[in-house]
């Protein structure tokens, strides 16, 4: 499993924009295949700030989510709604022995 942490800090004006159309991104990615969770997150004293929660079965279905047209809509839309740039974390599970 891979596991990847993204935050995103939003104009105050795009925040009701983009609220509505990460919607859409979210559900259409729940229903692609390898996809464990995908999940959006208030940052806890931080009004404008979001924190995507995604886990994929493996690098494949990432990079398949990444090719998808509601994932590239949604990506163009973005920079227009963002404060800072989008700062993601990538994290993987590791097998014991």
């Amino acid at each position: 499993m891979i596991h990847i942490q993204a935050k995103m800090s939003l104009k105050p004006e795009a925040k009701a924009e983009f609220l509505k159309e990460i919607k859409l991104l979210m559900n259409a990615s729940k229903k692609e295949a390898g996809n464990h969770q995908y999940e959006l997150v208030a940052v806890v004293g931080e009004e404008n700030e979001f924190k995507m929660l995604e886990t994929w079965e493996d690098q494949a279905a990432i990079e398949a989510h990444n090719q998808s047209e509601h994932f590239k809509t949604f990506q163009q839309q973005a920079a227009s709604w963002l404060a800072a740039p989008l700062s993601i974390t990538l994290l993987t599970e590791l097998k014991p022995n």
